[in-house]
């Protein structure tokens, strides 16, 4: 996945007409790691040895947060090069669907990390564990019409029986569910499986909630019967 792309942004306006350059612009939010097309807020410049630099403020959807990109250009504002980003990409990105489908799991995930890198594995652990149940149901309210209040109450073992209709889908997310018991619970009734191997299966399941997601979701019509016929 790129990490920019190109896109008309204002860079100048001091009491007369604004100027408008296609620049790169950062397209991964570094709170989240989804895929997503930032919105210009505001822009700051200031004079710099013969050109300027410009500050550009941006707003994600995903998080609903700002991040800041800070250019390089020239006194005839015609080129412009991003030098910084700030605060810095996160380097464990999620699919744009996964996103799309619960931002708070996004922010789980990004806590259960975080507390993964820091050595904090118990709370890893149990953040992993909470942040699956989080998208299990957000993926039922999602894409099968449940309500948050029908989802709410039910207990992560049944939710994975009954909202993931990929039935390859519920052995990984059962998998997380066992082991992440293990990090939540009193009693530990897995020691001698690590807490890397859950992490494996916390992957698979993202990676198979992104493909059912996608293929419930495709980027163009398509005609199942007439798929069927043809194959």
């Amino acid at each position: 996945m790129k990490k920019t792309d190109v896109m008309r942004m204002l860079l100048y306006h001091r009491g007369g007409d604004p100027i408008y350059r296609e620049v790169e612009t950062p397209v991964i939010c570094p709170y989240c790691g989804a895929y997503v097309e930032p919105k210009q807020e505001q822009h700051q410049e200031c004079n710099f040895n013969n050109g300027f630099v410009v500050l550009i403020t941006f707003q994600v959807k995903c998080c609903n947060k700002q991040f800041y990109s800070t250019y390089t250009v020239d006194k005839e504002f015609i080129n412009a090069k991003l030098i910084s980003t700030y605060p810095p990409n996160v380097q464990h990105q999620l699919p744009e669907s996964i996103s799309n489908v619960s931002p708070r799991f996004a922010e789980l995930f990004k806590q259960a990390k975080w507390a993964e890198e820091n050595g904090f594995i118990e709370l890893a652990g149990t953040g992993y564990r909470n942040s699956i149940e989080i998208l299990v149901k957000d993926y039922a309210i999602a894409e099968h019409g449940k309500t948050a209040e029908e989802v709410s109450g039910v207990k992560l073992a049944e939710a994975i029986k009954s909202y993931l209709s990929f039935f390859e889908a519920q052995i990984p997310a059962d998998v997380i569910r066992v082991l992440g018991n293990n990090y939540t619970h009193y009693k530990n009734k897995h020691e001698d499986i690590g807490f890397d191997v859950l992490l494996q299966y916390v992957q698979i399941f993202i990676n198979m909630v992104d493909t059912m997601y996608l293929i419930n979701h495709p980027p163009v019509h398509v005609n199942p019967k007439l798929v069927q016929e043809e194959v």
